[in-house]
């Protein structure tokens, strides 16, 4: 929650702080159970007397979402993703079902579906010391279904190039951005999140323009 005492660009770019008597953690999006340092993005997971004990007649959506800590505590996973800073305020920066199917040929065998996880890739691009912000997301692709495209806020002399070496040389081949995107401002709601279905908008138009290869 935010107050009228909070810092304006609080107000404008978090969803607040905590209530009394509930608490949140930021996980990895890959293993629940490693809880990500400030100011890291990853799920956001909350506890507290307000959690849903569950999905109405759905037992296998609620334990998608509601798990138990190593304590016995109960956590929600919200599937957003997020990050919070050193007082405790949370930014919602996207959602992690935003997957990127990417379907391959498998030579040796019949054809095989990658999914791509974009916060992956923006974490990736985030350590680049000449990267300031990154959004990823996928673009049609009439072989693979989908492509990889990174929309990115970047200091002067950074090249295309070297943003594809970066993460070639960190992630798997199928996580290297097909197009690269230079951006000075993103589009977002008035919680600050990126509104990615516009990035993919943008992208698609600027791809039909032979931008962004």
């Amino acid at each position: 929650m935010t107050t009228t005492d909070d810092p304006l660009e609080k107000r404008v770019d978090s969803v607040g702080r905590l209530m009394p008597h509930t608490e949140a953690k930021v996980v990895s999006a890959t293993d629940r159970t490693e809880i990500l340092p400030i100011g890291q993005r990853g799920e956001l997971a909350v506890s507290g007397y307000l959690l849903q004990k569950g999905y109405w007649n759905d037992p296998i959506r609620t334990a998608e979402v509601m798990a138990k800590d190593g304590n016995g505590k109960f956590w929600m996973h919200t599937g957003d993703e997020a990050e919070m800073d050193e007082n405790g305020y949370i930014k919602i920066t996207g959602r992690l079902k935003d997957l990127i199917i990417r379907g391959g040929e498998n030579i040796a065998g019949p054809r095989e579906s990658q999914t791509s996880h974009p916060l992956e890739i923006e974490n990736c691009l985030l350590s680049h010391p000449k990267v300031l912000e990154s959004s990823v997301v996928g673009l049609k692709d009439e072989r693979y279904g989908e492509a990889v495209a990174a929309f990115v806020r970047k200091e002067e002399g950074l090249t295309t190039d070297e943003i594809r070496e970066w993460v070639r040389g960190k992630l798997s081949h199928h996580l290297v951005p097909k197009y690269v995107f230079w951006i000075d401002a993103y589009p977002k709601t008035a919680s600050g999140k990126i509104q990615k279905f516009v990035l993919q908008e943008m992208g698609t138009e600027l791809v039909a323009k032979g931008k962004g290869l």
